[in-house]
């Protein structure tokens, strides 16, 4: 991830974990006020990315409780479409949107909708 000219906004991300549960938190505080938002994820799916993948999540996650914009740049094949499907099943798990729309060229259907599928997304996916 890039360094960008605008300042960040402070932001401490925790990962809660309940041993019983399926779905585990994503806690993020951020900004001057100490906000806490939680994002709810499905266990298999945080356990599945790689630490720098965990990583861009959280900073995906902190973007969107700041309500900031960014950009994921990531070297190729190091797993951006995986962070952003698991942004996605975070936040339709935790009912905090309804639809998303993912613009990409047709040859990447196949691996967005695979990605999407792995993660128990495939109700939500739409051609």
């Amino acid at each position: 991830m890039a360094p960008t000219s605008q300042p960040q906004p402070q932001q401490e991300v925790e990962v809660e974990v309940d041993e019983d549960e399926e779905l585990v938190n994503m806690v993020v505080e951020a900004g001057v006020g100490a906000i806490k938002m939680k994002m709810k994820i499905p266990r298999r799916v945080l356990g599945s990315l790689y630490p720098h993948q965990r990583d861009g999540l959280a900073w995906l996650w902190a973007l969107h409780c700041t309500a900031t914009g960014g950009i994921l740049a990531d070297d190729m094949g190091l797993g951006k479409t995986i962070q952003v499907s698991a942004l996605l099943a975070g936040l339709f798990h935790s009912n905090l949107i309804k639809r998303a729309l993912i613009v990409a060229p047709k040859t990447d259907l196949t691996h967005w909708v695979n990605h999407l599928s792995l993660l128990g997304l495939q109700h939500h996916i739409r051609l």
